[in-house]
């Protein structure tokens, strides 16, 4: 009775490991980038320039303005990172009688939006 009981509990973990060997694992799905925002207002202020736009994604987890200057010897390529619920931003700090270009995307775990959000404001004197 003993040596059936062993063939039987041999035989058992046969059948877990070879189930386990069976099972593909699943590997979750990436989700697609995010659709961009759109209809981006640029308002320029004395020192500064306010970007409103209007979301237009379901599953972006945050915003990026990539902002550039039309200054020869300027910083360049400078990234805001925002929150998800973001529909604004405020530029400060700028300098009077400047252009300034931005870009907004938003982004998830599967990338960035196409960044068809653009435009270029010249702050005021």
């Amino acid at each position: 009775m003993e040596e059936w009981m062993k063939l039987k509990l041999k035989l058992l973990l046969l059948s877990v490991i070879f189930l386990m060997l069976a099972v593909e694992p699943t590997i979750p799905a990436v989700p697609s980038p995010p659709t961009s925002p759109n209809q981006l207002i640029l308002t320029a202020l004395s020192k500064s320039i306010r970007l409103n736009w209007t979301n237009r994604a379901t599953t972006a987890v945050g915003y990026r303005i990539f902002r550039t200057t039309m200054k020869v010897g300027s910083q360049t390529g400078k990234v805001f990172p925002l929150g998800a619920n973001a529909l604004q931003y405020i530029d400060t700090g700028l300098e009077k009688s400047m252009t300034y270009c931005y870009c907004v995307v938003c982004y998830n775990a599967g990338g960035e939006s196409v960044p068809e959000v653009c435009g270029c404001a010249k702050t005021l004197k």
